[in-house]
């Protein structure tokens, strides 16, 4: 009988510490936890009246702002996660960006697959306008020595779909020929567009280079990236005289991966996946001269989410000066003018806010600069640029009026 006791007595006092230890660690922090990746919807504090009180309100939003705030939550959360994606083979963890597992530890966004199995294209009447639209442009900055390239980034799935599974591998012969890629190309080809398209080269390299997207990341890894901006660099200072150094690929190293190379991984906020001989990714060791900071081509990105790796190799050719990116032509990120090798990874400290599209300083963003790109990968040509060419179209045309003479 006081065996049975003592049992029964270490058994409440371990429930009630489970129970309590959430909140201890709410209140103290005295235990590491580990923190989660993504974005989640932002829960506000619970407001407190008669009337939420009265119609359950209060309690609702009480329970969703402590499920936010408990101790433990990441470590929960991942294990969580981790039981489903082992387990059952689920996902659970993505932070409401659909990821899809493929073979071999590969992993793809849904978004992506989804353009390689239906084949999105672009109406006629669009895809004019922005094939004139961009030609304009090209035009305009041409006339006044600015440089200007439009630059196709890969889809994951379309460069590597054999690690896809099995229901998404084979596509329809005829959806590859409608995409608004496929039917787009030609047409700025003809009409004199400088295009540089990333998806070509990486299919031209594949057969005999080392991987060009991370098994765990949704963007081209920093290898393809730098094999890309090289590549782009070498064809600029051929084609349009742009006064840049390119760098030499002196090796490729392998380590584990960093930055965006893991950014599906991340978002699925697993404790562990795959084996660490399994994630080994490439890395380029450049030799290059580097001009002086002020020699160097100032430069204007605009782009997708791909942009940010770009301006990563950017800046690891030691090839610019000052760059300013347009995100989705949204958000506005300058970084430092420093001759300072490696890759960025400073993103977030080099955004200026939200572009306020009647101040923006064109002047400073284009027209001093030496270079202008769009990046746009091929699964987003719908979005034609964002309005990034109406807009700058115009500020052209307003700085050429300001610019003539009167009378």
């Amino acid at each position: 009988m006081m065996m049975t006791c003592r049992y029964r007595m270490i058994l409440a006092v371990g429930f009630v510490f489970i129970v309590v230890l959430p909140f201890v660690q709410k209140a103290t922090k005295v235990f590491p936890d580990t923190s989660l990746s993504g974005r989640e919807k932002h829960v506000p504090k619970p407001e407190l009246s008669l009337r939420s009180l009265w119609s359950g309100d209060a309690a609702r939003q009480f329970e969703a702002y402590f499920s936010r705030k408990v101790g433990f939550r990441g470590t929960v959360v991942k294990t969580i996660n981790q039981l489903n994606f082992s387990l059952l083979g689920k996902v659970t963890g993505n932070m409401g960006t659909p990821i899809v597992p493929g073979e071999n530890y590969w992993l793809y966004e849904y978004e992506y697959v989804r353009h390689y199995t239906r084949g999105y294209g672009l109406n006629d009447e669009a895809r004019g306008e922005f094939v004139s639209g961009l030609k304009r442009l090209q035009d305009a900055l041409e006339a006044r020595g600015i440089a200007f390239v439009l630059v196709l980034s890969p889809s994951k799935p379309e460069i590597y779909p054999e690690h896809l599974p099995e229901p998404y591998r084979d596509r329809k012969d005829d959806v590859a020929s409608k995409r608004a890629y496929s039917v787009t190309l030609p047409e700025l080809s003809a009409a004199g567009v400088n295009v540089f398209d990333v998806h070509a080269l990486f299919e031209r390299l594949k057969p005999t280079s080392e991987l060009l997207f991370a098994r765990t990341g949704t963007h081209w890894n920093y290898y393809g990236s730098f094999l890309a901006c090289r590549e782009m660099l070498q064809m600029l200072k051929e084609e349009q005289g742009l006064s840049v150094v390119v760098p030499e690929l002196d090796r490729v190293v392998h380590g584990q991966a960093i930055g965006t190379d893991t950014d599906l991984l991340d978002l699925l906020n697993l404790l562990w996946f795959g084996a660490p001989e399994e994630m080994l990714v490439p890395y380029p060791e450049i030799s290059i001269e580097p001009a002086t900071m002020t020699s160097r081509p100032n430069v204007l990105v605009v782009g997708d989410s791909f942009s940010f790796t770009l301006v990563d190799s950017l800046n690891f050719c030691r090839s610019v000066a000052e760059v300013d990116l347009l995100y989705y032509f949204k958000r506005h990120f300058r970084y430092p003018s420093e001759d300072v090798g490696g890759y960025y990874q400073i993103h977030p400290e080099s955004e200026l806010g939200p572009i306020d599209y009647e101040a923006l300083d064109w002047n400073r963003v284009m027209l001093e600069k030496d270079l202008v790109i769009l990046e746009i990968n091929e699964i987003m040509l719908q979005g034609r640029g964002w309005w990034f060419i109406e807009h700058a179209l115009k500020a052209l045309e307003a700085e050429t009026l300001q610019a003539a003479p009167s009378g």
